[in-house]
């Protein structure tokens, strides 16, 4: 992969990219991850794409970072896309990279969407549990020692051992401060974009594991793909990093769907 470099005011965004294909897959990993989220998708589908994978700001190498939030991440996202000129764009999101590329599909034109263990960016869908459970998320992950947290955390978003060893070794690199910095962030970013009730109008596909834990992710994919018309996918043996614990069924059927979309 070419690793890059986007120098924002706020910090350097590293980047990678795969392949030369005339149409392009963004991949944006989750909250506390890095751009390793999608090791198992970047040679699968530069084959036949061209991948562009990076470090969410404030994530992996793209710290330090000030002023961190799903706003600044895809404005960031933005100006690397417009420097890159890709124009037949497929993005990719898992969990907050889901949020993120709801935001940059409902702002710009893409092709299509994928989201790996997210939500939808609309009010309409929220309840108020769901928006109480989240302002207190920072709260509880301060209660918790640095050790014991980034162990129950990589034990709660993955199902596999590769997996789990991934998202501990990369949880280590993040201080308890700036794991619940991300986490407040991500509430605040839903605060502020969901009472703009995006909803996505090219073809999207929404995966979702089917131990994933995570509060209201799996009930909430189910009727988000039924109340808009997605296609909704289930993996098997894989937990909140899905696309991780089962690439092959994920780039199985990522791949068919893409396939699809002419």
């Amino acid at each position: 992969m070419e690793e890059k470099v986007y120098e924002s005011q706020r910090g350097k965004v590293h980047y990678w990219i795969e392949g030369s294909g005339a149409e392009c897959i963004v991949l944006i990993h989750g909250a506390t991850m890095d751009h390793d989220l999608f090791k198992h998708q970047i040679d699968f589908f530069s084959s036949s794409y061209k991948v562009l994978a990076l470090d969410v700001p404030f994530h992996g190498k793209s710290r330090p970072y000030e002023n961190f939030t799903l706003e600044n991440a895809f404005l960031d996202l933005e100006e690397i896309l417009k420097m890159e000129k890709v124009k037949k764009i497929h993005i990719a999101g898992q969990s907050m990279g889901g949020f993120i590329s709801q935001i940059y599909a409902f702002k710009n034109k893409v092709q299509s969407v994928c989201i790996i263990d997210s939500g939808p960016l609309n009010i309409e869908y929220a309840t108020k549990f769901d928006m109480w459970f989240l302002s207190k998320v920072s709260l509880m992950l301060k209660i918790f020692t640095y050790k014991f947290l980034i162990k129950t955390m990589s034990k709660q978003i993955t199902f596999n051992d590769e997996s789990k060893e991934y998202a501990y070794d990369t949880l280590t690199r993040m201080t308890k401060k700036e794991i619940i910095t991300i986490s407040d962030q991500v509430y605040q970013g839903i605060r502020k974009f969901a009472p703009e009730k995006i909803k996505i109008t090219v073809p999207m596909i929404i995966f979702y594991g089917e131990h994933d834990e995570t509060e209201g992710i799996i009930k909430g994919s189910k009727v988000w793909a039924e109340k808009e018309g997605h296609i909704l996918k289930e993996l098997k043996n894989a937990s909140h990093n899905a696309n991780f614990d089962n690439c092959e069924q994920f780039n199985k059927d990522y791949m068919e769907f893409l396939q699809t979309i002419k």
